[in-house]
């Protein structure tokens, strides 16, 4: 029983050797030395492969790999992953005049980026596809009316629409003519995000002073689609993306809101006496009701109840009657003075706008003073209006008949002022969607990326 026992015990200890040797000899192909890839497979002694710690890192895959090299039966190295996905890099997003910052992302991984920038309000959601960002869903407007471009049209009967306009990010406004001799102000519109065809051209018209009517000349107007005939004035219908209506001449009405075309509207300043103030987007035109009385202030400033001018919206800047020509208003309309030869003050501007090109200004003017009345003695000359759609302050009348009226003043013509922020430049290889000014790493469907 003894030697039975040995002879087992014998045994175990030569199979317990044999296993160990076994785990420390190299494993092999015939003569070839192999080592065991932790993906399955083999890569002969000298070989070289690369490995990833991670499939789909937020990060280019470089930043996750490593060389495992075998040498004998021992492979170097511990990076498990034979394959990668390049996520993107931590970046900024841009978008129309907005832009964010975007935290590193993996493959397929999205996330939404808020604007930043300011003066602007908006979002857009961002997805990594193989290490390039892709924008979906952008939004961007204005938050305070601040734009980069600012420009003036005066004249012509048509506008160049710039090859970087963006129908997401502008604002148009209008102030329609003033009238001549007791001429009321100009009406103000305003339109916010007006769509246009960059480098195309629209019909436009600017208020010519001294008109009135219906169709009349003294209307502002731009249009955003149409020919020539079918956008002729700012009773064209869905052809006109704004427009204001000018004051009508000789004791007239100011441009009616009502029949201008906007999203914002104000009435131009109505009289009979000074001119009557030109609207804009602070409120209506000052009025003025009686002959030799001061003109009205633009812009919500204050109607006329005497010989001084209206101040201002700010409450400052008439002209002021005196014994002698009315003061000229600095912020507001223009004096007058009921005495002989005395004429009425001009009116002035309400200097809203800036041109980015060269640094004019321009805005609603306040409305001139009423010439003086007299009896057969030289009557005094209505002041003209200020800025543009200022109306023109009454003459003076020489009641006693013997021909020695005053000189009627003269109304100012109306303005377009258009803002804009404009479309980015989107990077090589990439293109702008015309729509919200995303720029797309793939394509371009309806407006948006995809």
């Amino acid at each position: 029983m003894k030697s039975w026992l040995i002879a087992i015990a014998a045994l175990l200890m030569l199979v317990c050797a044999s296993t160990a040797d076994a785990q420390t000899k190299p494993f092999a192909i015939g003569n070839r030395l192999l080592c065991t890839l932790p993906w399955g497979g083999s890569l002969s002694s000298g070989g070289s492969t690369t490995a990833y710690s991670s499939t789909t890192p937020a990060a280019n895959c470089s930043t996750v790999s490593e060389t495992r090299t075998c040498t004998g039966s021992t492979l170097s190295g511990s990076f498990t992953n034979q394959s990668c996905t390049n996520g993107c890099v931590a970046q900024t997003a841009n978008w129309s005049s907005c832009s964010g910052s975007v935290s590193a992302l993996s493959h397929g991984a999205n996330t939404t980026v808020t604007n930043t920038n300011g003066g602007y309000t908006g979002s857009v959601t961002v997805t990594c596809n193989m290490g390039t960002l892709g924008q979906s869903g952008a939004s961007c407007n204005s938050s305070g009316g601040s734009f980069s471009k600012t420009i003036f049209v005066t004249s012509g009967t048509s506008w160049a629409v710039p090859a970087d306009w963006n129908s997401g990010d502008n604002k148009v406004h209008a102030i329609g003519a003033g009238g001549h001799n007791g001429g009321g102000g100009g009406a103000y519109a305003s339109a916010t995000n007006v769509t246009l065809t960059a480098s195309s051209s629209v019909i436009i018209g600017i208020g010519v002073a001294g008109g009135g009517g219906a169709n009349s000349t003294n209307d502002t107007f731009m249009c955003n689609t149409g020919s020539a005939v079918q956008c002729t004035n700012i009773n064209s219908g869905s052809y006109v993306a704004v427009g204001a209506k000018g004051g009508a001449s000789n004791g007239g009405a100011g441009g009616s809101a009502s029949s201008s075309v906007g999203s914002v509207k104000y009435s131009g300043g109505s009289t009979w006496g000074g001119g009557g103030g030109a609207a804009g987007p602070n409120g209506n035109g000052g009025s003025s009701s009686n002959p030799g009385w001061g003109g009205g202030g633009a812009n919500g400033g204050q109607s006329v109840s005497g010989s001084n001018g209206g101040n201002n919206r700010l409450g400052s800047g008439a002209g002021i009657y005196r014994a002698s020509n009315g003061g000229h208003g600095t912020n507001g309309g223009g004096g007058a003075y009921n005495g002989s030869s005395y004429n009425g003050g001009n009116g002035s501007m309400d200097a809203l706008w800036t041109q980015t090109s060269n640094g004019a200004t321009a805005g609603p003017g306040s409305g001139g003073g009423g010439g003086g009345e007299s009896n057969c003695d030289p009557a005094g000359n209505g002041g003209n209006g200020g800025g543009y759609g200022g109306g023109g302050g009454n003459y003076g009348s020489d009641y006693g008949a013997c021909g020695n009226d005053g000189a009627p003043g003269l109304g100012t013509q109306g303005i377009l002022v258009i803002q804009y922020n404009p479309l980015p430049t989107c990077k090589a290889l990439m293109q702008t969607c015309t729509t919200n000014g995303e720029c797309c790493s793939n394509m371009c469907t309806g407006g948006s990326c995809r």
